[in-house]
């Protein structure tokens, strides 16, 4: 048995038992999510299964969207709150660069300065030594 169809058995094996213990659940719609790159692969991953074997009826069938809807929200905000911390990282790190590169080319300019000086035979003389 593969590596899938094994987790989807138990998968099976729990809904059925969560349906047995909770008279208010009608079905289980279940996904798995594989470590990358099995998860791309056209396995598979999900079971939909009702008190009756698979989900016919039109009001299960419409409350699985529903379920499956409110998921997909609460995914997608994690993602969305995912991306802005990604955003606001990059901003922080981008603005240490800039800080970094503007030391960088003082200080290149200062040393060019000190060397265009003392190459003249000037005497260079430091502000605020």
């Amino acid at each position: 048995m593969t590596f899938n169809l094994k987790a989807i058995s138990h998968l099976r094996v729990t809904a059925k038992s969560i349906m047995e213990v909770c008279p208010e659940v009608t079905g289980v719609l279940a996904t798995l999510v594989f470590q990358h790159p099995l998860n791309s692969l056209e396995i598979e991953k999900s079971i939909w299964i009702g008190r009756d074997g698979p989900v016919t009826k039109a009001d299960e069938v419409v409350l699985s969207a529903e379920s499956v809807l409110n998921l997909a929200g609460f995914v997608l905000e994690r993602g969305f709150k995912i991306v802005e911390e990604l955003k606001k990282s990059i901003l922080e790190e981008s603005n240490k660069l800039h800080h970094i590169k503007q030391q960088i080319e003082e200080e290149t300019r200062s040393r060019f300065t000190v060397s265009e000086n003392a190459g003249s035979g000037r005497s260079v003389s430091q502000e605020n030594p």
